[in-house]
C-alpha cells in the first residue's frame, strides 16, 4: 500500500511539475526582467491567470501532509487571534481550520482573484479575508497571538520590511510561522532567479535579529516514489518584547483598524 501510494503521490508531483514550469515558461522565462515574480504588479498578472488552476496543482506540490506539518507549527489554542499572510485561495486556511484551534483567523491576499475563490470556497463564522499589502498591514500593534504564511515569502522583494511589519502586529511571545522554498533544491534547476528562495539559515538570521526566540526549522518534501527531496521549509520562532517599540506603536496606531 505505500509503494501504491508513494507511485500515486510520485505522478501527481510530475503532472504539478511540469505545468509550474509550462506556467513559469509563458510568464517567467519570455519577460526579460528578473526576478519576475517579485514585481508586485507582474506577480498580480501572473496569479490572475494561475489561480484558476492553483487548487489543482498546490496540493500536488504542497501536499496535505505537508500543510498540515507547517499549521501544526502554529499550536494556536481556542482564544487566539490568527494571521494568515498570504492566504491565497485559502489552501493553507483550511489547514489552519482543520489542525488548530482559534478564536478568530484573518487571511490577508494582494490578488483579488485569489481572494474571491478563497471566499467562495471556505464559509467560517470565525474566518475574515482582507485584502492587503503585507508591507503595510491595516492592523493595529500587538493585535495577533500567532502569524502563519506559506508559500508567499518567495515573493517578498523586501524581507526586512515584511519581518518588521509581521513582528509589529504579533504580541509579546506570539508564534510567527513561515513556509516556503528552500534555495538548495531550487538553485539546481535555475528556478531561484526568479523568486525569491531563502536558505534556512538566512531565514533563522532574520528571526534571530528581529527578536524571536524558541526557533524551530523543518525541512519538507513529498514523499514520492523516486524518493523528491525536500524542497521547502516551514520555521516558526516566538516574540520578545522590545521596549523600544512603546513610543512607536502609539504613532503607528493612529493610522489603522
Amino acid at each position: 500500500m505505500r509503494l501504491i501510494s508513494e507511485f500515486k503521490d510520485s505522478v501527481k508531483f510530475v503532472i504539478a511539475a511540469i505545468s509550474i514550469v509550462l506556467a513559469t515558461y509563458f510568464f517567467v522565462i519570455k519577460n526579460t526582467t528578473i526576478p519576475f515574480l517579485l514585481d508586485k504588479i507582474k506577480a498580480q498578472k501572473f496569479y490572475n491567470v494561475f489561480s484558476k488552476y492553483y487548487d489543482l496543482l498546490n496540493p500536488f506540490v504542497y501536499t496535505f501532509d505537508m500543510r498540515k506539518e507547517v499549521v501544526r507549527m502554529l499550536n494556536s489554542k481556542g482564544e487566539d487571534v490568527i494571521l494568515e499572510l498570504g492566504c491565497g485561495t485559502g489552501y493553507t486556511t483550511e489547514g489552519v481550520i482543520l489542525h488548530n484551534k482559534f478564536k478568530i483567523l484573518v487571511a490577508l491576499d494582494l490578488n483579488k482573484e485569489q481572494l474571491k475563490r478563497a471566499k467562495a470556497k471556505i464559509k467560517h463564522p470565525f474566518v475574515s479575508f482582507v485584502r492587503g499589502d503585507s508591507y503595510y498591514l491595516p492592523f493595529r500593534s500587538f493585535v495577533f497571538d500567532g502569524i502563519i504564511t506559506a508559500g508567499m515569502i518567495e515573493y517578498i522583494n523586501y524581507p526586512v520590511y515584511f519581518f518588521k511589519e509581521a513582528t509589529r502586529v504579533i504580541k509579546n511571545s506570539g508564534t510567527f510561522v513561515i513556509a516556503g522554498p528552500e534555495y538548495k533544491w531550487f538553485s539546481k534547476f535555475g528556478i531561484s532567479r526568479f523568486f525569491y528562495t531563502p536558505r534556512i539559515e538566512e531565514m533563522v538570521l532574520f528571526y534571530k535579529n528581529f527578536g524571536y526566540a524558541n526557533i524551530q526549522y523543518k525541512l519538507l518534501g513529498p514523499k514520492t516514489y523516486f524518493k523528491t527531496e525536500k524542497y521547502a521549509f516551514s520555521i516558526k520562532g516566538d516574540k520578545y518584547f522590545n521596549e523600544n517599540e512603546k513610543e512607536l506603536i502609539i504613532i503607528q496606531n493612529a493610522n489603522r483598524i
